[in-house]
């Protein structure tokens, strides 16, 4: 992902809308206790776990912490919603080989909305195990992974390209370890079990993203693309330019007969709710 904040959180109106639409269809699986503390995973700016996340959690709740491995984005969040008093936000690298000792069994939920699509194979179990470890017994996970869509497709493209190759060294470290899965469910499922988790739900739900203008689109592609960052900043805009003429191959980007620009995404998410047994032998 990139790390600026003010350009991803002017651009995530389609991300809330999914998280909405997730919480909303599963909220009826999470089971909750008194005076909890909750986490969310890939917090970023700050925007989904204060303004979605945070109004729909019991009045009772402690304190929601969001953890993102971005330190620019983390204090973004932090100034953003500094007047928020129940809410916190961490630097957190959620792959790491321990977590911290205040988190240990500190949580009674754990959220996690677009983040674990980017952690790379080699390190997936690692994120799963540090997550069962920060919840309670009993605690619940409610995860949401990208699976599949056609901008990791065009990530690999551009990494076969002459002009951006050097750029895209580690391309498969960004393209979620489930996007060339036969079966991504099943995939997430025995990841989940292997930590000791048992399964409340887990399937794959198909949702679209409707742009309003190319614009938009263009700017959106370049709050999300872990790429940018990389990029010399006199190549940005013109590798924006190659990533939208890619997109035009992916149909994405389309004229309409009337002339007008369609802007249509089709991708699929992984929903799960997951739970860490109450009694651990």
């Amino acid at each position: 992902m990139n790390n600026d904040g003010e350009l991803y959180s002017s651009h995530d109106h389609e991300q809330k809308v999914d998280v909405n639409y997730f919480l909303s269809t599963y909220w009826n699986l999470l089971k909750w206790k008194n005076n909890e503390n909750v986490l969310d995973v890939g917090a970023a700016t700050g925007d989904v776990t204060t303004e979605i996340l945070l109004p729909r959690l019991p009045t009772d709740l402690k304190k929601i912490v969001g953890v993102d491995i971005e330190e620019d984005l983390v204090s973004f969040a932090k100034r953003k919603f500094k007047h928020v008093s129940k809410a916190d936000f961490v630097v957190l690298d959620i792959a790491s080989r321990t977590v911290p000792e205040e988190f240990y069994e500190h949580f009674g939920h754990i959220f996690s909305f677009n983040c674990l699509n980017w952690v790379p194979n080699e390190r997936h179990e690692q994120a799963m195990r540090n997550i069962y470890d920060m919840l309670q017994p009993g605690g619940q996970l409610f995860a949401a992974i990208v699976s599949n869509i056609a901008i990791y497709d065009i990530y690999e493209n551009m990494a076969q390209e002459n002009k951006w190759q050097r750029f895209f060294t580690t391309v498969e470290d960004y393209v979620s370890i489930y996007h060339h899965s036969a079966d991504p469910a099943r995939k997430l499922v025995d990841f989940l079990k292997k930590v000791g988790f048992v399964i409340d739900a887990c399937k794959i739900e198909d949702r679209t993203r409707t742009f309003p203008t190319l614009l938009y689109y263009k700017n959106w592609a370049k709050s999300v693309n872990p790429f940018v960052k990389y990029l010399p900043e006199d190549q940005v805009y013109d590798y924006i330019e190659d990533f939208c003429k890619e997109s035009r191959k992916h149909e994405i980007y389309t004229i309409e007969d009337d002339g007008k620009e369609s802007i249509r995404l089709n991708y699929q998410i992984l929903v799960a709710c997951a739970s860490k047994p109450e009694n651990i032998s």
